[in-house]
């Protein structure tokens, strides 16, 4: 230990030098901080969403050692910016809309295998389903002898007559056009064309024509939601594009008037119930071909594809 001789009037030479360092580096150390000015000066903090925390400024480390100084205003080493609070948690089930029951599936999501088969495919997947989970059977086995395929089946069964409610319009292999001549190519079916082939199979199901207005579709969200309570899949007539008018042509032997539109398709709807208890329209859609697609969408859109082609048609199953 070093102590200081009053006698000699200054520390011992071994401890002098020790300050002579400690001088040194505190000069040097200013050198520095002199020569870094033209840097520190330029130096500003941003933050992710109000531009610049300081503006520009000399910026040093304040008297307690935990704060950063900038012209005049002082921010703790600590602090972080503000950030947006995080979403609440909540249970999966919560979230996830519930399908039509606790204790039933959704409808198989199959393609179409035909360019203009997409009603067939429709009331094939809408079966299947049925006989899945109403009937807890396996769809496979109860296929009529000679078929391996419900929508081969059902297009077998729907016939074909220029009249779509009475048979398939056109020409099943072919190309989608509104014309009733099987050599350019097909158009598609309504749903009474297709009650022979569910009758014969013993599927229990209701066929739904209304006119387009305001008061049939308040109905028909009445409907739908039934078709929740009851554990029922529905399937829908609908009219994603209007690229023209619908035309209306009238039968020569019943003298029925039906519509005629581009882009008529047909898809599987299966009512689902948020926690919240709102209602949502799950689409299974059989097109693209072979591989199909799923969506959901509100009720007031897929009653408005469903008015686009000037009358509201459906089936319900099950």
């Amino acid at each position: 230990m070093y102590m200081y001789d009053p006698s000699q009037g200054r520390f011992p030479k071994r401890y002098s030098s020790l300050v002579a360092a400690i001088t040194m580096f505190t000069l040097l150390f200013v050198v520095c901080l002199l020569l870094a000015q033209p840097v520190l000066a330029g130096l500003t903090y941003q933050t992710p969403h109000d531009g610049n925390l300081w503006g520009r400024g000399w910026i040093w480390l304040g008297d307690d050692g935990m704060t950063m100084c900038i012209s005049g205003s002082c921010r703790s080493l600590y602090w972080q910016p503000e950030r947006a609070t995080a979403p609440t948690v909540t249970p999966a089930a919560a979230q996830t809309p519930v399908a039509a029951s606790a204790t039933l599936g959704e409808v198989p999501l199959k393609g179409q295998t035909k360019y203009v088969s997409c009603e067939l495919r429709t009331t094939a997947n809408n079966v299947e389903w049925y006989y899945t989970y109403r009937m807890d059977a396996d769809p496979a086995q109860q296929l009529p002898a000679g078929f391996t395929d419900w929508e081969a089946f059902f297009i077998a069964r729907t016939g074909q007559n220029c009249n779509p409610n009475r048979g398939f319009r056109g020409d099943i292999n072919g190309k989608f056009v509104t014309t009733c001549d099987p050599a350019a190519g097909g158009y598609g079916v309504y749903p009474r064309a297709i009650e022979a082939g569910l009758t014969e199979v013993g599927i229990p199901f209701r066929t739904v024509y209304l006119d387009v207005s305001e008061e049939n579709a308040v109905q028909l969200k009445e409907l739908f939601i039934s078709s929740y309570e009851n554990s029922q899949v529905l399937s829908l007539w609908v009219r994603q594009i209007v690229d023209a008018p619908v035309a209306w042509e009238t039968d020569a032997e019943t003298g029925e008037r039906y519509p005629i539109a581009t882009h008529e398709h047909a898809v599987s709807g299966q009512v689902i119930r948020a926690a919240d208890g709102s209602y949502t329209m799950r689409v299974i859609d059989p097109w693209p071909m072979y591989t199909g697609l799923k969506y959901d969408m509100s009720f007031d859109a897929i009653l408005e594809w469903m008015s686009n082609l000037g009358i509201y048609m459906l089936q319900v199953i099950g």
